[in-house]
């Protein structure tokens, strides 16, 4: 979508990039590694793309969202 700002045109997204981000994820996941965000995981540890500080943080959100039980 865009506005007119004197002679130039503003854009803005119509989607937002976390919903962009969470498609093009599930595709990746599907895809790529046969549906398992494990084997994703797997590969960013394997690769140096996630380290223990990341782990402490995702591990922390997963007992957020799972109520403590993990």
């Amino acid at each position: 979508a865009h506005e007119k700002q004197g002679r130039a045109n503003l854009y803005r997204p119509i989607i937002e990039q976390q919903s962009v981000q969470s498609v093009a994820l599930k595709h990746i996941i599907q895809k790529l590694f046969g549906g398992s965000a494990e084997l994703l995981l797997a590969r960013l540890v394997k690769d140096g793309g996630i380290d223990l500080g990341d782990v402490i943080k995702l591990r922390k959100k997963l007992k957020q969202r799972t109520g403590g039980t993990s």
